[in-house]
């Protein structure tokens, strides 16, 4: 998941020309790794983490990352 991460961080910052400001998740336990932070930190993302079971705001979290996606 953090591979993947970075090198989807990579391509929007090469060719969409933009920067990732925040990183939303489900509060999973894929976005907890030390490694991930530290980059988090040095790319100067912000991470927001919905309540792990809320279907609501995992439905919001999820919508969203399918338009940045798309």
């Amino acid at each position: 998941m953090f591979c993947n991460f970075k090198i989807f961080n990579i391509h929007a910052e090469n060719e969409a020309n933009v920067s990732i400001k925040i990183l939303r998740s489900n509060g999973g336990r894929e976005y907890f790794y030390n490694e991930m932070s530290s980059f988090l930190y040095d790319c100067a993302i912000h991470r927001q983490f919905t309540c792990k079971y809320a279907h609501k705001q995992s439905g919001v979290a999820e919508s969203k990352n399918r338009v940045i996606v798309r």
